[in-house]
C-alpha cells in the first residue's frame, strides 16, 4: 500500500563498521624481520616495503597532508598570476585591435 505524506518515508541504513585493531609496533617488528628472511618472493617483499614506506611516510608527520594542499594551493595562485600577467599584456598591446582590423576588412 503507498503511503501519502510525510509519515511514510524509509530511514536509511546505518553504516557499522568496526575497525580492526592495528599494532603499529608489530607491523614494524614483522617488516623488519622481512627483510632479513631469505624468501622466493623478492617481489612481495618489495611491495611491502614500499606499503611501508608510504604509511610511515603518512603516520611519521600528521601535517603532511596540510603541506601538501598549502603547495597545491600556492602553485595554484602562481598559475592564475602568470596568466593574469600573460591575458594583461595581450590585452594592452595594440595586435588585438590590429587583427580586429584586419579581420573586418
Amino acid at each position: 500500500m503507498l503511503k501519502f505524506g510525510f509519515g511514510g518515508k524509509l530511514k536509511p541504513r546505518k553504516f557499522d563498521f568496526t575497525p580492526r585493531y592495528y599494532d603499529e609496533a608489530k607491523e614494524n617488528l614483522k617488516s623488519r624481520m622481512d627483510k632479513y628472511e631469505e624468501d622466493e618472493s623478492s617481489e612481495e617483499q618489495v611491495k611491502e616495503r614500499i606499503r611501508f614506506g608510504i604509511r610511515q611516510k603518512y603516520n611519521a608527520d600528521s601535517s603532511y597532508r596540510a603541506q601538501e594542499y598549502k603547495k597545491s594551493n600556492l602553485r595554484l595562485v602562481y598559475v592564475m598570476i602568470v596568466l593574469f600577467f600573460v591575458c594583461y599584456m595581450i590585452l594592452k598591446s595594440d595586435k588585438i585591435v590590429k587583427l580586429m582590423e584586419y579581420l573586418d576588412g
